[in-house]
């Protein structure tokens, strides 16, 4: 995939905005985007993602029916993109280790991201270390839904999120009315343990109407093994065919 940018940076340095110790929660037989923002800094360049195997190597992904690549822009920043590495029907076969490379000038120069745990749940549970980049996403379906937003449960209440240092919030239009809305967490810590919930909108005149997600439950550990053994005892969440779909 190549893109030329046109702006002219004098004191723009090409990179690669991937941090540390990302994990991608996906659950099996949905739609899942891993993000890989960018640079190119007026450049023509290339953007490819590889996944590591057994051998420590990094196979190169090429697109088929059920994983494709798309670029896009990143909000209002007018030099930063991002490449969507996209699972279309998200399988057992895919949770691994993934990396996207920058390149440019014939592949004489190249920046190859962090690594991106993509990771498997199946009962809407998250499990993460202290300091991890964790994100959250939630597929809206419905054209109908204007308005998307994050919220975090506390008691019966439903407590409002918004984009900050601490967390992040993105919306990814895949057609008009519908896309993919991402809550990431960019320095977890135990504080941001608890249930949280993506919550479409729609505003009609008399008739207001809100839709939310299932729970997607954050567990926050000092190491991934006690994250896992805690996560097997919460309470298996079933999947239904609502117009939100939690990923």
């Amino acid at each position: 995939m190549c893109y030329l940018h046109t702006a002219k940076e004098d004191d723009c340095v090409m990179q690669v905005r991937v941090a540390r110790n990302i994990v991608v929660a996906a659950v099996e037989k949905t739609t899942t985007s891993v993000r890989c923002p960018f640079e190119p800094c007026g450049r023509k360049t290339e953007v490819s993602w590889c996944k590591i195997d057994n051998t420590a190597h990094c196979r190169r992904i090429n697109t088929s029916d059920c994983i494709r690549i798309e670029l896009m822009k990143e909000g209002k920043d007018t030099y930063l993109n991002v490449s969507l590495l996209i699972f279309t029907r998200f399988t057992l076969e895919d949770p691994g280790l993934y990396r996207c490379e920058l390149s440019t000038d014939g592949k004489n120069m190249s920046i190859v991201s962090h690594n991106i745990n993509v990771s498997i749940s199946r009962d809407c549970v998250l499990c993460a270390s202290v300091e991890d980049v964790v994100t959250m996403s939630c597929r809206v379906q419905d054209g109908k839904w204007v308005t998307v937003s994050w919220c975090r449960q506390q008691g019966s209440v439903c407590t409002p999120l918004e984009s900050g240092l601490k967390h992040s919030i993105m919306w990814v239009q895949s057609e008009p009315g519908s896309g993919i809305s991402y809550l990431t967490f960019n320095n977890v810590s135990h504080w941001d343990m608890g249930t949280y919930h993506c919550r479409a909108s729609a505003v009609k005149p008399c008739s207001p109407q809100t839709l939310l997600s299932h729970p997607l439950q954050l567990i926050v550990s000092g190491g991934f093994d006690s994250c896992v053994n805690e996560s097997s005892e919460n309470k298996k969440t079933e999947f239904k065919n609502h117009t939100v779909v939690s990923e």
